[in-house]
C-alpha cells in the first residue's frame, strides 16, 4: 500500500511539474496578446490616446478608432467589453487601461437602456457572460488582472492550479492557434458586416422589454451609477461624454431612451443622441435590432464627430 502511495505521489508531482512548465509557456505566449479579442485588457500599453470608448458590444462593434484618426488626427482606443455594459465593468476596464497609459482627454461612454447595473464591488458581480474568454487571466492573478479575475469569480483551483482554468474552459487549443484576436488587432474594434433580417431577428427581441423596464424603474440607481463613473473620470482629469447608440426603429422606445439624456443633463454630462431618423429608419444600417453594421457605422461616427459637445474638446 505504501508503495502505491509513493508512486501516486510521484505521478502527481510529475503532472504538477509538467503542467507548470506548459502554463509558463502559455503565459509567455499570450503575454500582451489577445486570444479572443474580448480578452484585450492587457494589450493596451504605453499608448498616447486622446480618446477612449467604453461600453458593451454596442461599443466594441460601433466605435471605429480609424475614423477619428483618419478624419481628425484623434488617437483613440476601443475599450468596450461584449456583453458587459454595466458601469462596474466600464470602470474596471478604464482602471486597467490607466495603469499603463496616460489618461485620455475624453472617455466616450455608450450609455442607454441596454446598459446593465451591477454592484460597485467586482466580487459581487452576477454577470458572468463569456467568462471562458477570460480564462487566460485566471492563473496567479497580479495587480493588473486581479479585478478581472474577481469580477468573473474564478475559484481557487482556477487561480492556483496550472492549466486548470484553460482546460476547464476549453481555451488551450485557442492559445495554440491565436486566431480570435486578429480582427481586433487589425481594426481596433469588431464591426459587423451582416444585414438585418427583420423577420428572423425581430422575433428575438423580447429580451429587451424587461431590460427597458428595469432601466426605467430604477432611474435613481441609473443616475447614481453614472455619477460614479463621472466622478471617477473627473479625479483623473478625463471628460466623460455619453453617447446613445442607435437601435432599429421597431425596438426604439422614445420614452425609455429619453431617460439617459435626462439623467446626463441633471449631472451636467455632455450627451449625444444616436437614435436619429436617418439611421434608425433604414434597415440597411443594421446587422440586428440593437447593432449597426459597416453601412451604419460611418453615419454614426460622423454624427458624433460633428456634435459641438464632442468636437469642442479637441479644438
Amino acid at each position: 500500500m505504501s508503495l502505491f502511495i509513493k508512486k501516486l505521489c510521484v505521478l502527481l508531482l510529475l503532472l504538477l511539474v509538467v503542467s507548470t512548465v506548459i502554463q509558463i509557456a502559455v503565459s509567455w505566449r499570450i503575454r500582451d496578446k489577445s486570444i479572443y479579442a474580448q480578452d484585450n485588457f492587457h494589450v493596451y500599453k504605453n499608448q498616447d490616446n486622446d480618446l477612449v470608448f467604453l461600453g458593451s458590444s454596442r461599443c466594441t462593434k460601433h466605435f471605429d478608432p480609424h475614423y477619428f484618426k483618419d478624419s481628425f488626427g484623434i488617437t483613440s482606443a476601443n475599450l468596450g467589453v461584449n456583453g458587459h455594459g454595466e458601469i462596474t465593468m466600464a470602470i474596471l476596464r478604464l482602471q486597467c487601461y490607466l495603469k499603463h497609459n496616460r489618461p485620455p482627454k475624453v472617455a466616450l461612454l455608450n450609455y442607454d437602456p441596454l446598459c446593465g447595473f451591477e454592484s460597485r464591488d467586482p466580487n459581487a458581480n452576477t454577470n458572468l457572460k463569456d467568462k471562458h474568454y477570460y480564462s487566460g487571466y485566471a492563473f496567479l492573478p497580479n495587480s493588473d488582472t486581479k479585478g478581472i479575475v474577481d469580477y468573473f469569480h474564478f475559484n481557487l483551483a482556477e487561480r492556483y492550479l496550472p492549466l486548470y482554468a484553460l482546460l476547464r474552459y476549453g481555451s488551450l487549443p485557442d492559445v495554440v492557434q491565436m486566431k480570435g484576436g486578429k480582427q481586433w488587432a487589425r481594426e481596433g474594434y469588431a464591426p459587423n458586416t451582416e444585414r438585418l433580417d427583420t423577420l428572423k431577428s425581430l422575433r428575438k427581441t423580447a429580451w429587451m422589454v424587461p431590460v427597458y423596464k428595469y432601466f426605467a424603474d430604477r432611474r435613481d440607481s441609473v443616475a447614481s451609477q453614472l455619477a460614479w463613473i463621472n466622478d471617477y473620470c473627473k479625479t483623473r482629469h478625463i471628460r466623460l461624454i455619453c453617447v446613445q447608440s442607435p437601435v432599429f426603429r421597431s425596438v426604439f422606445d422614445p420614452r425609455v431612451y429619453s431617460i439617459a439624456g435626462e439623467v446626463c443633463a441633471e449631472l451636467n454630462i455632455p450627451y449625444i443622441e444616436g437614435n436619429v431618423d436617418y439611421i434608425i429608419n433604414d434597415v440597411r444600417n443594421f446587422s440586428d435590432p440593437d447593432h449597426i453594421n459597416t453601412t451604419g457605422i460611418p453615419k454614426f461616427m460622423r454624427l458624433i464627430a460633428s456634435d459641438p459637445r464632442f468636437a469642442g474638446f479637441f479644438k
